[in-house]
């Protein structure tokens, strides 16, 4: 059943997207349909499939550079979701120094958390806060999510560093461990 369904999908992409583009040129053609491959391939969640569709389009170099970065943030949110998230940043990062309006709030927010995963708090809170300044991202409730958590996340990471030295009672067998009391250190 599940294969018949995709096929439906399939035949129904290949007949819009080809009837939609009849009047363009065949090579632009060819790299509709594969997006539409691979876009079809990331909604059924074979997302391995995805990526391997989207590598080989972001290996054609005849696109414009809006196409580009939409393949992209594409290719980029798909690795986010099979959790390679240094190559995720490394893609959303490449788009964001052109092009911001490139990115939809669902990839907006794709982008965020990845930073997150890789540890970068405070980069995913101003970035966050640079997208809820775009008036359509505003109301976005996810995003609004993110950086209600990002804030908490960062405020713990602003922990004070205190160096602690070998104190006169510790032994070489069982000892004693410092513990934060109020202002100070026991």
């Amino acid at each position: 059943m599940k294969t018949v369904l995709q096929l439906f999908v399939f035949t129904l992409l290949l007949f819009t997207t080809t009837t939609a583009s009849y009047c363009l040129p065949k090579e632009q053609q060819k790299q509709q349909l594969a997006e539409a491959k691979a876009d079809l391939y990331y909604r059924m969640q074979e997302f391995d499939k995805a990526a391997a569709e989207y590598l080989l389009l972001l290996g054609n170099r005849n696109f414009d550079i809006l196409t580009n970065d939409r393949i992209s943030i594409k290719f980029a949110q798909n690795l986010y979701l099979i959790r390679d998230y240094e190559e995720a940043e490394k893609y959303f990062g490449a788009v964001i120094v052109r092009n911001i309006a490139a990115f939809t709030p669902e990839s907006a927010c794709a982008y965020v958390a990845t930073l997150a995963r890789n540890s970068k708090f405070k980069q995913a809170l101003v970035l966050a806060e640079r997208f809820c300044r775009i008036p359509a991202y505003k109301k976005y409730q996810p995003l609004q999510n993110l950086i209600t958590g990002l804030k908490d996340q960062s405020a713990m990471h602003e922990i004070e560093e205190v160096c602690v030295s070998k104190t006169s009672f510790n032994q070489p067998g069982s000892n004693y461990a410092s513990v934060r009391y109020k202002n100070g250190i026991i």
